[in-house]
């Protein structure tokens, strides 16, 4: 690939397997290979490809597709496969089908430009994805280094064709796609671990999916449940943790149950659940008077623990699950709480936050009253954002303690 570590250089990464196609967009500078974002379609894959060249065969062949789960649909999918993988380097295969199959023996051509009109529906749901995490990373086409095609799918040459039309540039091919996922799942696997091998290199990732809980909102009189409400955003740099605040919704509650979900959908109904969380013992009041912080830490291994406590209480209930599905139990429950304990870190221990309390304070020991009531307003009103768990606010006063520290330092101490 055409970079040095000291060029910046933007990939486009295209997998199209079986039964998914994911899109990634990275970029590369120095040694760090971070990924700017994600997309991808979860229906679409080479084995749509393959059911569509069965419906093919079928048609041309005369006979009725047999019906879904028998040997004979068994072994015209099998022979669909084959012909389809025939096509990525040939103009035209030869099928032959045995009564078994087709009721009487069939033998028939077809060509690659017969296929590729039947696929083509589907190659035009490339699209979307591959505009769609363009957009997220703020990168336009002609900014691309190299577009990268991995997954054995990715061997048709209409796919081929389709993404150097969409992204003006020929994309790199590798002469055995499906390897270079297994590759590339090694290299994470091994930065995840620590291995020695890769000490030059830091790979940083994002959240291919929004992670959140189901919430009820009150319309009118009546309370209706089942919104989505995320708490971690697709694309967002992991590790993280972040959390959201849930009120009461009805007088008196003393529970709440918390759906976990990931997906894009409005409703929870449009994604998918990952488990749930029961909160009990909450002192009784009218609705909205108690609140519930919900906090998501997900890390790089893709465990994600939930905790939700109590504001007015400080009682926390927390489960860790996989983002595969799942809760997560034993030794690796163990390994997990270890690992997401160092992300649940107070936000004045985070590095960004940290320097400029530290800058803040600095500034103060210099300053007159009038700047030092200045510097302790911000501060107090961080302090208290932060034990409130109210993000917006912990963000906004950052914003607003590092302008001020600019404009009394103009950046000449620090």
């Amino acid at each position: 690939m055409a970079s040095t570590s000291a060029t910046k250089a933007l990939f486009a990464v295209l997998d199209l397997g079986g039964g998914t196609f994911d899109v990634c967009v990275m970029e590369l500078f120095e040694g760090v290979l971070q990924v700017k974002s994600v997309a991808g379609e979860n229906r679409l894959g080479g084995e749509d490809f393959t059911e569509a060249m069965a419906e093919l065969i079928a048609a041309r062949g005369g006979f009725p597709r047999p019906a879904a789960g028998t040997p004979a649909n068994a072994l015209l999918f099998k022979r669909a496969e084959l012909a389809k993988r025939a096509l990525a380097c040939a103009d035209r295969v030869d099928v032959t089908l045995t009564a078994d199959v087709a009721g009487r023996d069939v033998a028939l051509s077809i060509t690659a430009a017969e296929a590729e009109r039947v696929w083509e529906p589907l190659v035009r749901r490339l699209q979307g994805p591959i505009l769609h995490a363009l957009r997220h990373a703020n990168v336009a086409p002609a900014k691309l280094t190299e577009v990268v095609l991995v997954g054995g799918a990715t061997r048709l040459p209409c796919i081929q064709r389709a993404v150097a039309t969409l992204l003006r540039r020929a994309p790199v091919q590798h002469d055995d796609p499906d390897l270079l996922v297994a590759e590339g799942a090694a290299i994470q696997a091994g930065a995840i671990a620590g291995a020695s091998v890769l000490d030059d290199r830091v790979i940083t990732d994002v959240a291919s999916h929004s992670l959140g809980i189901g919430s009820p909102r009150r319309v009118g009189a009546r309370v209706v449940g089942g919104y989505f409400v995320p708490i971690i955003f697709r694309n967002t740099v992991i590790p993280t943790s972040q959390w959201e605040v849930q009120p009461t919704i009805v007088d008196d509650q003393t529970t709440m149950t918390i759906g976990i979900y990931e997906g894009e959908g409005r409703r929870v109904d449009d994604n998918r659940k990952l488990g749930e969380l029961f909160v009990s013992d909450i002192p009784r009041g009218p609705a909205g008077s108690q609140s519930i912080a919900v906090r998501f830490t997900y890390d790089h291994n893709g465990m994600l623990e939930v905790e939700a406590k109590v504001m007015s209480t400080d009682k926390t209930v927390s489960t860790v699950l996989r983002r595969t599905g799942g809760e997560v139990t034993g030794d690796a429950l163990v390994a997990a709480r270890a690992r997401i304990a160092a992300l649940r870190a107070d936000p004045a221990d985070r590095p960004r936050y940290r320097d400029v309390l530290a800058r803040a304070r600095l500034l103060r020991t210099e300053a007159d009253t009038a700047t030092r009531g200045r510097i302790d307003a911000l501060v107090d009103r961080f302090d208290d954002a932060s034990d409130a768990l109210a993000r917006t606010d912990v963000e906004a006063t950052y914003v607003a303690l590092l302008a001020l520290c600019e404009e009394l330092d103009r950046g000449e101490r620090w």
